[in-house]
């Protein structure tokens, strides 16, 4: 009896050892692709019919998994408030604002050619993830939707964009409100405490104006995405900085012209005393 337990017990063991590593083996056997994004300009219209897309290349791509249930969920984000559905598309969704600045989408079905689609899209985060069974399959997805989103990427934006900006602009502002001073209370300047109140004007309108909305990371929109719209905060941004820095501008540079004009030697010809008449002379 003892004999026939032992024996029992050691072909559970050995059982469960075998199919633990076969799972862990299984599991071990996924493809996974995955990318970080530059800034995205898209609209919702744009968004659903590339999320379609993907979803019914996955949705084919494990037409043959019948034992597993695929499940897609999205999350959305806007003025502190968080909404979170079923299904991949936002025109079923409501109460959404005209600009979305955080997506995240979710993909997952078990043990499948496609298992999993993640799709993070945000100010200071943008990735998409895809894993499953089948390279081929996850390949096929993957390139759908890096394809889809390089197509509305936009440049010069972003939250490293407006970290470098802040920064060389806050430089430019110091050395102008310190030159400024020195230059003025040095040599005399009148006109040295305009320039230094607009640059620490400047400095001040860094620190209180909402460039993460002017220059996000990640912008939806609910009607248009065209080249106007999707520019707009570019456009406003540089027009700003053009605006900021003419000012000061506009009063050292005929100050520097002055000074050299009144440095530069006179190169007039010295009158000639006029010649006499030899008729004069004559008596």
């Amino acid at each position: 009896m003892k004999v026939r337990s032992l024996l029992c017990f050691r072909l559970f063991l050995i059982s469960s050892i075998v199919i633990s590593a076969w799972n862990i083996s299984a599991a071990q056997f996924q493809y996974t692709r995955s990318t970080d994004l530059p800034s995205i300009r898209i609209s919702y219209d744009d968004l659903d019919a590339l999320l379609s897309k993907c979803y019914r290349l996955a949705q084919t791509a494990n037409a043959s998994i019948t034992n597993s249930e695929a499940k897609d969920s999205l999350k959305i984000a806007f003025d502190q408030q968080e909404i979170k559905t079923a299904g991949h598309a936002l025109s079923g969704t409501t109460r959404l604002p005209k600009t979305l600045q955080e997506y995240d989408y979710d993909f997952a079905m078990y043990d499948a050619p496609v298992a999993s689609i993640q799709i993070n899209l945000s100010d200071s985060y943008r990735k998409i993830y895809v894993s499953g069974t089948s390279a081929d399959e996850v390949e096929a997805v993957f390139t759908q939707l890096e394809r889809g989103f390089l197509e509305h990427s936009v440049n010069f934006t972003g939250r490293r964009f407006r970290l470098w900006c802040s920064a060389i602009l806050n430089l430019v502002f110091i050395l102008g409100a310190v030159c400024s001073a020195a230059y003025g209370l040095g040599a005399g300047w009148k006109k040295w405490p305009l320039v230094f109140v607009l640059s620490v004007a400047g400095m001040i309108l860094l620190f209180t104006l909402p460039f993460e909305r002017w220059l996000p990371g990640m912008a939806a929109f609910k009607d248009d995405a065209s080249f106007i719209i999707r520019r707009a905060p570019e456009i406003s941004f540089v027009s700003l900085v053009i605006g900021v820095i003419a000012i000061p501008l506009g009063i050292l540079v005929p100050m520097w012209l002055n000074k050299k004009s009144s440095e530069k030697p006179s190169t007039q010809p010295h009158a000639i005393p006029p010649v006499a008449d030899e008729d004069h002379f004559i008596d």
